[in-house]
């Protein structure tokens, strides 16, 4: 109950001076760091050179993008790589979810953390495995495949099945963790009753299990379709370098790839204009679907000696079946990664190379200058993103949760709006702006990608701080100020404390998942401020696989590292 009356009259003015200040101060952050980058696009695909402050506005950037020949083709490999990657990720994750949370399949502890785990892999770095292992000319699979049978290229992962399958294979993890709490709080009874009363499996999973799970399907189904027009790593690596682009990659086009040799930030700017017109209903909904979500505190989930599901002779299966994602997803691009960085050169693995073993690659790596200022860089943006989206998200969420001001809701909605951006236009966007408000001190500088880092991972954090909010109760804040603490005494000493455990979840999602962004870094690199995952794309893009998979090793056992840190908070924090 205490939880229900979160907007109620009598707590409000308690806060008036806080909230006077608070939603002007963070109004005016939220403009700046969204409605201003969006303001700039808009004008930019005004402008005969896409440069928002030269003089004139014509419409020749919009014709120009509407008569290219190839805005069809990049709007259906959009459709196709979005639609057929989410689609199967949802199917994918939703099994491996039910399988651990509501059938008796052996090891399922195992196999959660099995699921999670894939989350350390960076799909930059899934993509380069996956065509060191399936490239039709040098990967190893097809060359063992050639070796045995004779046939050649029977595999080609640059192409738009293979971008399925990376992508795919990249999401599951993310979809998998909503899912998983999304069936772990709903309780089972109703189909323990259906079973009882006869309905078989498929009878109960149809007209109890998915109905009852729907609103959480169809919410993870949007944010995979929002994530898969936003994601640039995978397109980037196996679509670009043979022709397939999506909007992401065209966007990546027109800003370092023109014919011209000059970015087109016009016909940016008009891509990122239709762009947001698309996403802003798919972020609405989102939003709409999420924002109820535990409002209420409920005794939900299985209840007290509830049975599991028993899958009798198909319990195996089913673990082998799990098994063979974290094959997929983990052991084989770990393995070729690990391999090939101890290559001299890249080359299949057989006895006869195993004399070839060398750690010069890595000796060469960690001697790098360039290395150690990428280092310092990654780690500072991803830390300094990290505090700011951290210290942001809590002063957001107690206005939008606890003091409720008017234009509260506006606020809610607005950090959401990063979802609307993909990382190259959200790039795009920042230049926009910080080359024309101070380019010297902040365009190409670490301080831009904090920026960038700290917009794009908002939702996430005010997300997390408005359910932990919600789930805790207000009688302690109460009682504080009812025995005479001040309000600076209340928040230090009751409120930030309940909230402790949450905001060490986002403050390591946000510095795991800078360490891993490619996109922004790209989109805002210069010599001051190259990034670890910049500097893995170089190697890359330059032929240097060996280089490239040295780097790939240990951000993958940084990134392992912390995806562990983070699910034992997490599962501290939901007391498990």
């Amino acid at each position: 109950m205490a939880a229900a009356s979160a907007g109620a009259p009598g707590w409000r003015w308690r806060w008036p001076r806080l909230s006077a200040w608070s939603t002007a101060a963070l109004g005016a952050i939220l403009v700046w760091l969204i409605g201003v980058p969006l303001a700039l696009m808009a004008i930019s695909s005004l402008k005969p050179d896409g440069m928002v402050f030269d003089p004139g506005i014509v419409l020749d950037n919009y014709q120009t993008v509407i008569q290219d020949d190839m805005l069809a083709a990049v709007l259906r490999n959009t459709a196709v790589f979005v639609g057929a990657s989410a689609s199967i990720a949802l199917v994918a994750a939703f099994a491996l979810a039910w399988l651990t949370e509501r059938t008796d399949m052996p090891c399922r502890r195992a196999v959660r953390a099995m699921t999670i785990l894939p989350m350390a892999m960076p799909p930059l770095l899934l993509a380069m495995a996956w065509a060191l292992l399936m490239s039709p000319r040098s990967g190893m699979v097809n060359g063992l495949i050639e070796s045995l049978t004779g046939l050649r290229g029977v595999f080609d992962i640059f192409s738009m099945p293979g971008m399925v399958f990376v992508q795919t294979l990249s999401m599951i993890p993310t979809a998998y963790l909503i899912l998983m709490s999304v069936i772990r709080n709903t309780s089972g009874e109703l189909e323990e009753a259906a079973r009882m009363c006869g309905a078989g499996f498929w009878k109960t999973l149809f007209r109890i299990t998915l109905p009852l799970l729907a609103p959480g399907l169809i919410a993870t189904a949007l944010f995979l379709v929002i994530a898969g027009i936003a994601t640039f790593d995978i397109p980037g690596t196996l679509g670009m370098p043979v022709g397939i682009f999506v909007v992401s990659s065209q966007i990546y086009q027109y800003v370092f790839l023109s014919v011209t040799g000059l970015p087109l930030y016009g016909q940016v700017g008009v891509i990122g204009v239709a762009l947001v017109v698309l996403m802003l209903p798919l972020v609405y909904l989102y939003q709409r679907m999420t924002s109820n979500s535990g409002r209420f505190v409920t005794i939900t989930g299985k209840g007290k000696g509830q049975s599991r599901i028993a899958l009798g002779k198909f319990r195996y299966a089913a673990l082998a079946g799990a098994s063979v994602y974290f094959l997929l997803s983990t052991v084989l691009p770990i393995g070729v990664l690990l391999w090939v960085s101890l290559m001299p050169y890249q080359t299949g693995i057989s006895a006869a190379t195993l004399q070839l073993l060398t750690l010069d690659n890595h000796r060469a790596l960690l001697s790098s200058t360039r290395l150690h200022e990428a280092v310092l860089n990654t780690f500072v943006s991803s830390a300094g993103a990290a505090v700011a989206v951290v210290a942001a998200s809590v002063w957001l969420s107690f206005l939008i949760v606890r003091v409720r001001p008017w234009g509260y809701k506006a606020m809610n909605f607005a950090s959401f709006m990063p979802l609307a951006l993909p990382g190259v236009l959200l790039g795009v966007a920042l230049t926009y702006v910080y080359l024309e408000v101070s380019p010297n001190l902040w365009f190409g500088s670490v301080g831009i990608l904090i920026v960038a880092f700290a917009t794009s991972y908002l939702t996430y954090g005010v997300q997390s701080l408005n359910s932990a909010l919600i789930q805790s109760s207000r009688v302690l804040e109460e009682a504080a100020q009812m025995s005479g603490a001040t309000l600076a005494m209340t928040l230090r000493r009751v409120s930030l404390p309940l909230l402790t455990p949450a905001m060490a979840g986002v403050g390591i999602w946000v510095f795991a998942h800078g360490l891993r962004e490619l996109t922004l870094a790209l989109m805002l690199q210069s010599d001051r401020n190259l990034t670890v995952s910049a500097l893995l794309w170089g190697y890359w893009s330059n032929g240097n696989a060996t280089g490239a998979a040295a780097v790939g090793v240990w951000l993958t056992a940084v990134m392992g590292v912390l995806v562990i840190i983070w699910q034992f908070v997490i599962d501290k924090e939901g007391g498990r």
